[in-house]
């Protein structure tokens, strides 16, 4: 799917899979599914439990095709949780993930270390002098 598809693609989705059998670090398409409202069922591998709670917002399993049909036909068989689950995981990912939050807690952080202060402020032998 093209990149500028995906939208689309999660808006069309109550249910998005994330059956990542090796490692990986924090999951973009997790976090995106999220951020739709759709229901993720994702393994407990790598990054992925720090970024989805089981049960609350999203549904972490062990990574093997069984449990992954399991997962995926409880959500189908109970609409009314996965809408609630999709619901929480589109607040979950607005308030960890969203651009308020870094613009809270990274952004002063990386405007710091670029400003370099200690660059920025002229050195008191290069202050301008009175000339009165």
């Amino acid at each position: 799917l093209p990149f500028d598809g995906m939208r689309a693609a999660y808006v069309d989705s109550a249910i998005v899979t994330v059956p990542t059998v090796c490692g990986e670090g924090t999951s973009l398409s997790a976090i995106e599914a999220m951020y739709f409202g759709c229901a993720v069922v994702a393994t407990w591998v790598g990054g992925l439990p720090n970024v989805i709670r089981d049960g609350i917002d999203g549904v972490l399993i062990p990574p093997s095709a069984p449990a992954l049909v399991e997962a995926i036909a409880l959500l189908v068989e109970h609409p009314t949780e996965r809408i609630a689950m999709g619901r929480r995981a589109m607040e979950t990912a607005r308030e960890a993930f969203g651009i308020a939050r870094w613009r809270r807690g990274v952004a002063p952080v990386i405007g710091r270390a670029l400003a370099l202060p200690r660059l920025l402020q002229p050195k008191s032998d290069e202050l301008p002098r009175n000339h009165d």
